[in-house]
């Protein structure tokens, strides 16, 4: 978890300057967003076989391939399950907690 420290200080008319957050930079902050946004392959081959053990995302798999249009949100893309273009893990994934131990051991 992130920490910020910060003083709000209210100034009258056009002295009431506030900064905009966009445009500021911080090198550490994108490198944190690129280590979340990278899949790592270890990760895929573990979500593979939990779908394969979950009844309910077997079966989804299983409708993908007979009729990829069966889904909107669901697609099967490189031998990978995704759900609105994002890795799909299951409910009770132990990858979850595997991810955030990764990133929380990040050093920034």
């Amino acid at each position: 978890m992130l920490g910020y420290d910060f003083e709000i200080i209210y100034k009258k008319g056009k002295k009431n300057v506030v900064a905009n957050a966009l445009s500021r930079k911080d090198e550490d902050v994108e490198a944190l967003l690129c280590t979340i946004s990278i899949i790592q392959p270890d990760w895929i081959s573990k979500a593979r076989v939990e779908w394969k053990n979950d009844e309910e995302v077997w079966a989804i798999i299983q409708k993908i391939h007979q009729d990829p249009s069966t889904y909107d949100t669901f697609s099967w893309k490189n031998d990978s399950l995704w759900y609105k273009d994002r890795l799909y893990l299951c409910k009770n994934s132990q990858i979850k907690q595997e991810i955030l131990m990764e990133l929380h051991t990040f050093p920034l």
